[in-house]
Formats: C-alpha cells, sequence, structure tokens
C-alpha cells in the first residue's frame, strides 16, 4: 500500500465583475494512507453531488465556490484519475455558502478522524521543556 500526499483548494468569491474575494484556502495533508486517499476522493464526489441540488442564483452579486483537489505521490507525480481538475459552482446564494462551508468542515473532521486512526506512532522520549530556550529558538527563526 503506497502512501500519498494530498492538496485541497478551496477558492469563493462573490460578484461577476471584479469578484469579492471571500475565501482562500489550501491545505496539503501529507504521507496520507490509501483509504485516507479514497475518503478525500469520494468526499469531494458527494460535495459536488450535494450541491448540484442547491438552487442558482442569477444576480450579480452570486457567490462563486471552486475546489480542487491533487493527490500526488511521494516523488511529486500527479495521479490524474483522482484529480478530475477544478470544480466550479456558480451562482450560490448565502445559504449555499453557508452550507457549503458547514460542509466542508464536516468533512476535514472525520479526514482528521481517520488520519489520526490510520497513523503509527513511534516511542515517544519526553522531557520537561525548556520554556526560554524554545522562546529564544522562535524568535531566532522568525527572523527570515
Amino acid at each position: 500500500m503506497g502512501r500519498f500526499n494530498i492538496t485541497v483548494t478551496t477558492l469563493i468569491t462573490q460578484g461577476r465583475q471584479n469578484p469579492l474575494l471571500i475565501l482562500r484556502d489550501t491545505m496539503t495533508f501529507g504521507n496520507v494512507s490509501e483509504e485516507v486517499k479514497d475518503f478525500i476522493a469520494g468526499s469531494c464526489a458527494a460535495t459536488l453531488q450535494k450541491f448540484l441540488r442547491l438552487p442558482e442564483d442569477t444576480s450579480e452579486d452570486a457567490f462563486h465556490v471552486s475546489y480542487q483537489t491533487q493527490v500526488f505521490t511521494p516523488a511529486g507525480e500527479e495521479i490524474r484519475m483522482y484529480t478530475g481538475g477544478r470544480k466550479c459552482l456558480s451562482g450560490m446564494d448565502k445559504a449555499g455558502v453557508d452550507q457549503f462551508m458547514d460542509w466542508a468542515v464536516q468533512e476535514l473532521r472525520l479526514t482528521v478522524d481517520l488520519i489520526k486512526s490510520t497513523t503509527t506512532t513511534h516511542e515517544a522520549v519526553l522531557r520537561k521543556r525548556d520554556k526560554w530556550r524554545t522562546l529564544f529558538k522562535l524568535v531566532f527563526n522568525s527572523r527570515n
């Protein structure tokens, strides 16, 4: 069974002329199992089916949602059969966008739970954290 890197990009805009950016989000899940890959692919397909049933807002101020899922091997090769390109749901009203965002958060929770259940752990070697040294590293490393 292989491992995969999956990137999900979501964009929500409002309006046809000079669209207003409402949300832009990119999440990447690294080194996930085949089970997680299949779950995310199924979730994206279910999302499209769910929102095709919503009414279309034809006003100039309608919302537009697009999302894309890309699956890569650890070597960086894209697996085309799961990507299918960017999906665009044009002409949504505010209630439809709110429903989309609620659905996305729900699916993210399920994805995280599945990742946690399929991730192996290691034997941790714990010690008390040196807070001053940690703060120093944070300050020093943040100056790029």
